[in-house]
């Protein structure tokens, strides 16, 4: 339900968010990039869990 709900409020949460994508997995994009991301934590804003209070915290890294 999450991801469909954040699906269907981004146009709108983009605009008025000044461009934030609740809708992205910030996780899988930054391992797709050849970050190592095991230093990453999902975590709500709040300990509320709704579709626009995710976010992503930690450092990625990339090897040596």
């Amino acid at each position: 339900w999450l991801a469909a709900a954040q699906r269907a409020m981004q146009p709108a949460w983009g605009r008025l968010a000044s461009g934030c994508h609740v809708d992205r997995d910030i996780e899988r994009l930054v391992a797709a990039a050849g970050f190592d991301t095991s230093g990453l934590t999902a975590q709500t804003a709040f300990g509320v869990p709704t579709p626009w209070t995710w976010f992503v915290a930690g450092s990625a890294t990339t090897s040596p």
